[in-house]
């Protein structure tokens, strides 16, 4: 993936520990974290400075609900990526998942207003999705697709952290 090489990222970490954004939950554990070589932020404590990853698995027992609500609501909640404007949803689709294992198809629909007020997930927090622009190099690969959340708490200075960008990419697992 352009961009993403050893001379401007870490190896992934798995399974760190971090705080929430308020520091009441300090056993946090995004399943995957890249930071950079460099500081170029200056973000003081580089832990909350980098790309965070959520993987879910997506079948018959693992149903979108739960990659709503124990996935995607931890960036909206700031459990994890609270100091940071983007992050990623992997999701690793089985076969029964069902027939549409389409990213964009499925998130769409479980993301409408009228069917998720329950899920806290709203008109406002909940954008449409857009494909990003994939290079040339990239086009055989699974498409990343957006949505764009509002996030509600208060960072520890007493700002508001600002929208939040989740990148969606489902890897089909046979």
């Amino acid at each position: 993936m352009p961009g993403f090489t050893d001379d401007v990222f870490e190896r992934p970490r798995r399974g760190e520990e971090v705080a929430n954004h308020n520091g009441r939950a300090i056993s946090k554990k995004p399943d995957l974290a890249f930071y950079r070589q460099r500081n170029p932020s200056g973000v003081t404590d580089r832990r909350y400075d980098g790309w965070f990853c959520e993987c879910k698995i997506l079948d018959a027992t693992h149903p979108l609900r739960d990659y709503l609500r124990e996935g995607i609501m931890r960036f909206v909640k700031g459990d994890y990526a609270w100091a940071m404007s983007a992050a990623q949803m992997i999701g690793y689709v089985r076969p029964s998942f069902g027939h549409n294992r389409r990213a964009d198809v499925r998130l769409m629909s479980y993301m409408s207003c009228k069917y998720r007020r329950g899920d806290k997930i709203t008109c406002a927090t909940a954008a449409r999705l857009r494909a990003d622009k994939v290079p040339a190099e990239l086009s055989g690969n699974p498409p990343v697709f957006a949505t764009r959340h509002g996030r509600r708490f208060k960072l520890p200075n007493g700002a508001k952290p600002g929208d939040i960008e989740l990148r969606h990419l489902w890897l089909p697992m046979t």
